[in-house]
């Protein structure tokens, strides 16, 4: 079973995203996994070699347990990727409970792994409706104004960073959830891992 691959800067270019069947939505409680690096179950053959796709496997198949807690939750999951195209249906019928704990977790790392990243050092703030940002170490420098602090995040991502890219996350910490957001909204990433104001984290399985 393939890996799902992710590399560490992303391109902010608007990307297609093939939207989902219909089905009904189940939340799973991933807050356990807040602290992990996401890398060693998801990572690109540039970023680990050529063997990537099976050491990332191996990874999650052994990574942290449980995720998947019920029968309604398997169900859900297998539901979940037979809708996304990428395997048939005796291929999903086929995997024992562990296999699906381990692609669910390779999934997760995945998104976490193309979300953006809080940039390190960079203060973010709104005045009469316009966006700036600074940094801790020169405060009286700041930069803007921009429209949305979506425009000023990939401004200062560009400065400090490569032109055109933003810094990824490699833990479900390091997510800047607003910027996530909004670059969800946008179809730029996917929409499926959320944070709740009680500082919990989801990951939804359909729409």
């Amino acid at each position: 079973m393939a890996s799902r691959e992710h590399g560490r800067l992303r391109l902010t270019k608007r990307i297609t995203v093939n939207p989902i069947k219909a089905m009904s939505a189940t939340e799973i409680e991933i807050t356990s996994l807040l602290e992990n690096d996401m890398f060693e179950f998801s990572h690109s053959v540039n970023e680990g070699g050529e063997n990537a796709g099976t050491n990332t496997w191996n990874a999650a198949l052994q990574g942290p347990r449980p995720l998947l807690t019920t029968p309604e939750q398997f169900k859900a999951f297998r539901d979940f990727v037979k809708e996304s195209g990428g395997w048939s249906k005796k291929e999903i019928a086929a995997w024992d409970e562990n296999e699906c704990q381990a692609l669910f977790l390779q999934w997760i790392a995945g998104d976490t792994r193309e979300a953006p990243a809080v940039i390190e050092e960079v203060s973010f703030y709104e005045r009469e409706n316009e966006w700036w940002y600074d940094h801790t170490s020169t405060p009286d420098l700041e930069s803007g104004p921009y429209e949305s602090r979506s425009e000023a995040y990939h401004a200062a991502a560009s400065k400090h960073y490569r032109n055109g890219c933003y810094p990824s996350a490699d833990s479900l910490s390091e997510i800047d959830w607003l910027e996530y957001e909004a670059m969800a909204h946008a179809g730029q990433i996917s929409s499926r891992l959320f944070k709740t104001e009680e500082g919990k984290v989801y990951f939804q399985l359909g729409s």
